[in-house]
């Protein structure tokens, strides 16, 4: 009788141990277009990895583009028809999920880099986490010489030199 208690208490440790061993981790992150520039909607696509041998239950993934994971901050907002918090659901074992995201960049933002965050949670429990910089750049205006005057200096001599640029 105790062998067979034995036998089960080591199957039950077993479970446990390889139900405690999932790894839900974030492989990869990539912003599309990147730059961004403002006042334009981009996507950020993640991978999402099971490394363990047993299938991940209650999977979610959450964008963090503010301080905290319940809001976002100046420059981006989250497109209306998407969320912050994506539920995977079961991830299996061995197996990669990928996660997209439609963010908008405010018209008003100025050029630089902004970090960025997503984790994952398996049944509410922290799992992986990756930071990555969405680089915002607005276009480089373009200059052109409409005209000038005088065209043309003799050598030595000095003028005013007028230029109009559109």
């Amino acid at each position: 009788m105790n062998k067979g208690l034995l036998v089960i208490l080591a199957f039950v440790l077993l479970f446990a141990v390889s139900v405690s061993a999932q790894v839900v981790q974030v492989d990869s992150v990539s912003v599309d277009p990147s730059p961004v520039a403002p006042g334009q909607t981009f996507t950020v696509y993640a991978f999402v990895t099971n490394s363990s041998t047993v299938n991940a239950d209650n999977v979610t993934a959450t964008l963090q583009l503010g301080k905290d994971a319940t809001d976002t901050s100046f420059p981006f907002s989250i497109e209306p028809t998407d969320s912050l918090v994506r539920n995977l659901g079961a991830v299996p074992a061995k197996s990669t999920v990928q996660v997209k995201y439609q963010v908008r960049v405010d018209p008003a933002a100025l050029d630089g880099s902004f970090g960025a965050r997503l984790f994952t949670n398996v049944d509410g429990e922290p799992s992986g986490v990756l930071d990555f910089s969405i680089i915002v750049k607005a276009s480089a205006p373009v200059l052109s010489v409409v005209s000038a005057s005088p065209t043309q200096v003799n050598a030595g001599g000095t003028s005013t030199l007028v230029v109009t640029v559109k």
